[in-house]
């Protein structure tokens, strides 16, 4: 009987509503052979109630039976909600069984799934529409949803559950990091497609080749919608604005500021100097922008301490995008202008120094830039700091659509050793499965070519009935349920509690925020 399937996550961890549940609704068979047939519903597993630091999960089938079989062109309606909170949430989604596309949802788009906020919670959500299932990507839709205590102000929280914390070096912290965090961003790409459609053949031809890049410009451009959701979907690996995840407890932030490609630049119609958030050739949040949110965020939440790694880390032309230390001041200036933050900037060499002390001197962004943040990067000047980063050296191993390739191979093998000579860790848990589908896709063009392009038209349909088909988006929650689990229960055994740690992540949230923070405190006790 045909169905599609679509695979649930969900993360309970509410101190204060210690009865909150979360629910999952799909359709059930409700009715008579004889008369027409109603749209039932059923709960396919049991609630999900407390259980911090663990994601639950479940997969259901919609089945054309539990719709109607005389009406093969209705949807089933999934619905996720909380339960037993004071301000529940939810929202459905209609999956066609047959076709497997997707109807009218509150989850059509990647970036209007935003967070849900109030004053004792938090909620992140989001729904990955699944294709068919070629070149190694799930045919079953994901969704998730993450329910925990409200984490805008998690540092001061716990230093006030123990004031003995605040005196503790910052080192001892474990801050939940978001990867390329400017890339949520898609004003610039909306506002330059005609540049971006004129570049991208060369550009790609640069990247992959002349024969793959070729084949995929051409598939990219052959409809106006295909390239902004294409840039959208490669490159994009955070959803929320910098002020909601702060909100949601994200405490350092991996930012590449730099100037659009002189690729794309030569087909603007003026020459373009702003430093955005580049990912490869894809300019996303502007850094004025960025440092502006922050700087605005932190005059509101006096507890918090928050940290900033630039680089130009995967930039696809240096020469042309790298800033200077003076571009870099100039923005930083500007926004200092613009806000009046009371701040004073942060370096390597106050990591030693305990939070209270931080806060007391206003040392609440602290820089931890590669040194290669800047073109001029041998003077090494500008707010430097060394990682031991976990990525460094296992790009094949983080090319995966398996999160026990990376556990197995990367993360049970840390080592305190690792970060011997180092001024902090970077722990990275989110997988780069764009690497491994651009790999699969390759093998498979060079295996059978007419195959391959019958399987990516398969594909592509998934893009033209939503912004939701994100590959990043469809392994998220999956590697989530592996991840969070595991730095939970082995972080403290692997690495230094003297060493500041930051676990990077995509589509950074709120359940992150909350490992992190258990984490930081039996760091703190030990």
């Amino acid at each position: 009987m045909p169905s599609k399937g679509i695979t649930s996550y969900g993360y309970v961890a509410s101190s204060k509503q210690s009865n909150a549940q979360l629910q999952v609704l799909v359709p059930s068979a409700n009715y008579s052979w004889l008369v027409a047939c109603d749209q039932g519903v059923k709960q396919v597993f049991p609630n999900w109630s407390n259980a911090p630091f663990t994601v639950q999960s479940g997969n259901a089938q919609i089945n054309l039976t539990d719709i109607c079989h005389a009406k093969p062109d209705t949807p089933g309606n999934v619905t996720f909600q909380t339960l037993n909170l004071s301000d529940n949430f939810k929202y459905s989604t209609q999956i066609y069984p047959i076709s497997g596309e997707i109807g009218a949802s509150g989850a059509v788009d990647l970036l209007k799934t935003p967070a849900n906020i109030n004053a004792e919670r938090a909620i992140s959500w989001a729904l990955y529409r699944a294709g068919a299932g070629n070149f190694g990507l799930t045919d079953q839709y994901q969704q998730y949803l993450y329910l925990t205590d409200n984490h805008s102000q998690w540092m001061g929280d716990l230093v006030n559950s123990n004031s003995a914390y605040g005196q503790q070096a910052f080192n001892r912290f474990v801050l939940p990091g978001a990867h390329d965090a400017g890339m949520f961003d898609p004003t610039w790409i909306n506002n330059n497609l005609s540049a971006l459609n004129s570049s991208i053949s060369a550009i790609l031809n640069m990247v992959m080749g002349p024969t793959f890049g070729g084949l995929v410009s051409d598939l990219v451009t052959s409809v106006d919608s295909y390239l902004p959701r294409f840039l959208v979907y490669f490159a994009f690996t955070q959803k929320e604005q910098v002020p909601t995840m702060l909100d949601l407890g994200v405490r350092y932030f991996d930012f590449r500021p730099g100037k659009v490609a002189a690729e794309v630049q030569k087909y603007l119609p003026q020459p373009d100097g702003i430093l955005y958030h580049q990912h490869n050739f894809i300019p996303g949040y502007p850094y004025l922008n960025f440092l502006t949110d922050m700087l605005n965020w932190l005059k509101a939440h006096p507890t918090e301490i928050v940290t900033i790694s630039l680089s130009t880390n995967g930039f696809l032309d240096h020469a042309s995008m790298d800033p200077t230390e003076e571009e870099l001041e100039n923005v930083w200036n500007e926004a200092m202008k613009n806000t009046s933050a009371d701040v004073v900037i942060g370096t390597r060499d106050d990591l030693a120094s305990s939070y209270q002390t931080l806060i007391e001197q206003k040392k609440r962004i602290i820089f931890l830039n590669n040194s290669n943040a800047i073109s001029d990067s041998a003077t090494n000047s500008y707010y430097p700091a060394s990682k031991y980063d976990t990525y460094d050296g296992n790009d094949d191993q983080y090319a995966t659509f398996s999160s026990n390739t990376i556990i197995d191979n990367v993360l049970n093998k840390m080592s305190a050793s690792d970060q011997a000579g180092k001024d902090y860790t970077v722990v990275q848990i989110q997988g780069t499965c764009t690497a491994a589908l651009m790999t699969n896709l390759e093998n498979a063009w060079n295996d059978n070519g007419a195959k391959c392009a019958a399987e990516v038209a398969q594909e592509v349909v998934t893009s033209t009935d939503s912004n939701a088909a994100s590959p990043l988006l469809s392994t998220k929650a999956l590697f989530d349920s592996a991840t969070y689990p595991w730095v939970h229960q082995n972080l403290t055994s692997h690495l230094s509690n003297d060493q500041l740690a930051v676990v990077l992540n995509d589509f950074a949230d709120n359940a992150l925020a909350d490992v992190c923070k258990a984490v930081t405190e039996e760091r703190m006790k030990a």
